[in-house]
């Protein structure tokens, strides 16, 4: 995932503290606080925080009902040299924006970096997932009274996870899976429609021609699937797409 970064940029000074309007790439501004010091000035913590939340509540991908920033962990007040502040947060690459993430903040004075922070957050994710409410049995069709949704932190529910009915209904388990257990993707499967050894039509077709002919399935296969086939005219194997029952194409 390629992450963007968010620039903080001061603009104005009054009282008798320095304070620089954090503005965003994205347009949302607000202000913090740089406490002045004899031989500069100190960034407040929570300054650092707040510049963290907001990258992260721009950037992540889940809707904001969704996610739930739990602790963004930095105490400590920053020093810096006089002058303008930006600040630029970034986040690691190929992160899934789940659980404990660093992030590092880049510290610019004057347009010239002069501190890199880590900046460590824990990014809660709650979504519906699928659960089983009984035992079931390898090759048994799911049925509506078999699964239920239920809210979790996605931190602790498997990355393939099920996420809505419709994934599962009209399909079978493709293992055996346990009750109360969080269903995933590959422990199910749809039901094949053909058979190994099933008599089909094999169909090839163009917008201007049409040719079929009876073959014979070599292999299960469910709507979708490539599955071998012997042309029973020809004793050819061929490989063609399961139509349905009685179907399978190939292209011309």
């Amino acid at each position: 995932m390629r992450m963007t970064s968010q620039r903080f940029s001061s603009n104005r000074w009054f009282h008798l503290g320095v304070v620089c309007w954090v503005v965003l790439m994205l347009g949302w501004s607000t202000a913090f606080a740089a406490t002045p010091r004899q031989d500069g000035q100190t960034i407040d913590p929570k300054t650092i925080r707040d510049a963290v939340k907001t990258y992260i509540l721009n950037n992540a991908p889940w809707d904001s009902k969704q996610m739930s920033i739990k602790q963004i962990r930095f105490k400590e007040p920053v020093p810096v040299p006089p002058g303008r502040i930006t600040l630029q947060v970034a986040a690691p690459r190929h992160m899934d924006w789940i659980g404990g993430t660093p992030f590092t903040v880049h510290i610019w004075v004057q347009g010239q970096e002069i501190k890199r922070l880590t900046v460590p957050a824990n990014i809660e994710v709650w979504s519906d997932v699928v659960v089983s409410t009984k035992p079931l049995g390898r090759f048994q069709p799911i049925r509506r009274d078999d699964i239920r949704l239920q809210r979790m932190n996605l931190a602790g529910v498997p990355s393939n996870a099920v996420v809505s009915l419709e994934q599962a209904l009209g399909r079978r388990a493709s293992r055996s899976i346990a009750p109360d257990c969080v269903l995933r993707r590959d422990q199910i499967e749809l039901a094949p429609v053909i058979k190994r050894g099933d008599i089909v039509q094999v169909v090839a077709e163009t917008p201007v021609m049409r040719i079929s002919v009876k073959g014979m399935a070599k292999q299960d296969g469910a709507k979708g699937d490539r599955i071998k086939v012997i042309n029973l005219r020809s004793k050819k194997v061929i490989y063609a797409q399961v139509v349905d029952g009685q179907t399978v194409s190939v292209e011309f």
